[in-house]
């Protein structure tokens, strides 16, 4: 959770480096599931569903399209990690 604290909201990765409850723009949430559909050599820290802490870092669909469509190559603490590589 440090990114949380150290990020100064002029070098990060917008939408996927801090805390979402809804407003993603024109595009909404189908921009992000687009912007993810298009990463390659990307590994991408999912919150855990059973994690105590209630930081809402992605929407419920585009969680469940993280969750359907790669694979779960890990955790780190509440965290699962994704490999995402769309060649």
């Amino acid at each position: 959770y440090a990114m949380l604290y150290e990020n100064t909201y002029i070098n990060n990765n917008k939408f996927f480096d801090i805390p979402n409850k809804g407003n993603f723009g024109k595009a909404g949430e189908q921009g992000l599931i687009d912007k993810i559909g298009k990463m390659n050599n990307t590994l991408l820290l999912l919150q855990n569903e059973d994690s105590r802490f209630e930081i809402y870092q992605f929407p419920n669909n585009v969680r469940n399209y993280i969750r359907d469509k790669y694979e779960c190559t890990g955790k780190l603490q509440n965290y699962d990690i994704y490999e995402i590589n769309n060649k």
